[in-house]
């Protein structure tokens, strides 16, 4: 498969993706011969797309009398794209925001662009106070005393006493605050380490650093490598690279 991908712009309805998956199916850029899809997709929409990619890969062999196999990259759409260019094979796209989807056009990535969905901040209004009050106009809203979305005050008192127990046991614990100080300097070595000496990164994250082009593209990559490792893995990480 080419790296010239169709894109979906998809930040929150992920059951957007059966249709793209389908629309995809019909089109030259799905791989007949494999039954196999290549899809990139921001961290941010795993869980949903999991699910999703269950569900057409049912509806698939239901359909077809045999399997299709779904391949998905999950990560920052920055370092997707790193690792699109580099792969040269894909074929769908689901990014965080439409800058990576400008970006990747104007790498020559990106073949196709289809608009099933995006995101619009909506205002949520408290229904029996604004009867109350009737306002005419956003601007009369603006000028009332007080919040205007607010928890009942028996669930505000409850996460009140939750909040404060968290702190104390949790958040700002003697243990917590030591063990928070000793991974922010584990990380914080990490980081430019890795920034200065991408070969010690796994190969496929040291070919996306490699292919960033320059030091804020490489910076991206090393973050979103720092960012996904888990606990343990980042202490055994510092303990062997660092002492």
């Amino acid at each position: 498969m080419q790296a010239r991908v169709l894109v979906v712009v998809s930040i929150v309805a992920l059951a957007l993706l059966g249709g793209a998956l389908w629309m995809l199916q019909q089109s030259s850029a799905t791989n007949q011969a494999t039954d196999q899809l290549v899809v990139y997709c921001a961290a941010g929409i795993r869980a949903p797309l999991e699910d999703t990619v269950a569900a057409y890969e049912k509806y698939w062999q239901e359909k077809h009398g045999r399997p299709i196999r779904i391949e998905v990259e999950y990560g920052g759409s920055g370092t997707l794209l790193s690792k699109l260019k580099v792969a040269e094979r894909g074929d769908l796209f689901l990014a965080g925001d439409d800058s990576y989807i400008q970006l990747g056009r104007e790498q020559g990535l990106i073949d196709e662009e289809l608009k099933l969905a995006s995101m619009k901040p909506v205002i949520a209004v408290a229904q029996n106070r604004l009867a109350s009050l009737q306002p005419q106009s956003v601007q009369e809203i603006r000028d009332m005393e007080g919040p205007i979305i607010r928890f009942s005050k028996p669930l505000y008192q409850n996460l009140k006493a939750i909040k404060l127990f968290l702190f104390q046991r949790m958040y700002r614990a003697p243990s917590v605050v030591i063990e928070r100080k000793r991974v922010t300097e584990m990380l914080n070595g990490l980081f430019p380490l890795f920034l200065n000496d991408p070969s010690k990164m796994p190969e496929h994250w040291f070919t996306a650093a490699e292919a960033a082009g320059d030091e804020t593209g490489r910076a991206r990559v090393v973050l979103d490598y720092v960012a996904g490792m888990t606990d343990r893995f980042a202490i055994q990480e510092a303990q062997r690279l660092l002492g």
